[in-house]
């Protein structure tokens, strides 16, 4: 996947970059504005366990990565798992 992504023109990667640091920047704000450490925002299940918390889900949400509840085919849960979307929605 590396490869793939290196062989990107510079226009697209340089756009990714940015719309990657305006997402890292933004939930580091989040979480400084609702009492949470920033820097959770850059570890993957930190994050998430503080996601959940800022967003006032059930406890027992925290690490629901397997989505049984939701069905979810194997690539679906690469996409979801890979965008951070490890909370199940119902």
């Amino acid at each position: 996947m590396l490869d793939y992504i290196l062989h990107l023109s510079p226009g697209i990667l340089i756009a990714l970059v940015i719309v990657i640091f305006i997402g890292l920047v933004s939930q580091a704000a989040l979480y400084a504005k609702a009492g949470e450490p920033w820097i959770a925002a850059l570890v993957p299940v930190w994050n998430v366990i503080i996601f959940v918390d800022v967003v006032g889900r059930p406890k027992w949400q925290k690490l629901d990565y397997n989505g049984a509840r939701n069905n979810h085919s194997w690539n679906d849960r690469i996409v979801l798992a890979a965008t951070g979307w490890f909370v199940s929605c119902n």
